[in-house]
């Protein structure tokens, strides 16, 4: 399988106060003639962290690579680092891309997940793109995000890009922001941010003593998870059985003294990465 190294990145810049972030595509993969699949992440670019709630876009594509090829647009299942993700996604023809609504299902307690400082960041998801009549041509892709006051690209695709959040970290008010609309700005590659293929991250942090990690596994391998103390010590070492795409397991730090810990993940051949866990 090829992978396609252009990608594209959307960056925010809200008004003072509110959350800014960045939105980008990455890992562009071209299974076969007729089926491509492309992830998309999302990462804070303020000094703070922020309760997600949805994400909605308008992507296009580059009409050689689409080469006249009816389309059908799905959703990964289970590919998403955000709990319960459903997005109801529509593809036009005329206009070589589809948009995606904004997910609404749940409460902050349920799908609300916490979106990291940059350079870390979450998967918003896997989406694939399957060809039902004809096939892909040989040219890039060429993601785009649609620009609110762009020309459109056609008539029955929204024109937006947005992402709304939870108003409390906490989930004690429960209530959301409205959704917010900017204008994008450059092109990126995943590899030239730097950022691994796992994204893992830990949700809640801080945590009473139980935490989930999440990650992304780029195929079926074996993770090796350590955590150690603020001295340290290594107060945990275990082993994961990933499969291919988004994987999870529960950490249990209970009885641990309250402090910061620093947990580790990596494979024979990926770089390690390693977040800060705080226990209350």
């Amino acid at each position: 399988m090829a992978v396609i190294a252009a990608s594209s990145l959307f960056s925010s810049s809200l008004f003072a106060g509110d959350i800014t972030y960045n939105l980008f595509t990455g890992h562009e993969n071209r299974v076969s003639a007729t089926v491509f699949e492309f992830d998309v992440y999302i990462q804070s670019t303020g000094t703070e962290s922020f309760k997600l709630r949805n994400v909605q876009n308008t992507y296009t594509f580059n009409p050689a690579f689409i080469n006249g090829a009816s389309v059908r647009v799905s959703y990964v299942p289970s590919s998403s680092a955000i709990p319960s993700y459903t997005s109801t996604l529509k593809w036009s023809n005329a206009g070589n891309g589809f948009s995606s609504s904004a997910n609404t299902a749940g409460t902050c307690a349920t799908t609300g997940i916490v979106v990291p400082v940059a350079p870390a960041y979450i998967k918003v998801g896997t989406y694939r793109l399957t060809a039902v009549s004809g096939q892909f041509g040989t040219a890039a892709a060429n993601i785009g995000f649609v620009k609110p006051g762009q020309s459109n690209p056609a008539k029955d695709l929204q024109l937006k890009a947005a992402v709304s959040r939870w108003d409390d970290m906490n989930c004690v008010k429960g209530t959301a922001t409205a959704v917010v609309y900017k204008e994008a700005s450059s092109s990126t590659n995943v590899a030239d941010k730097g950022l691994s293929t796992m994204a893992p991250t830990l949700f809640p942090n801080p945590a009473n003593g139980k935490t989930t990690l999440s990650f992304t596994a780029v195929k079926a391998d074996k993770y090796i998870v350590k955590i150690y103390d603020a001295t340290g010590h290594l107060i945990m070492d275990d082993a994961i059985a990933a499969a291919a795409g988004y994987n999870s397991k529960e950490i249990n730090l209970q009885g641990k003294a309250a402090g910061r810990y620093t947990l580790s993940i990596q494979t024979d051949d990926t770089d390690k990465e390693s977040l800060q866990l705080i226990i209350e």
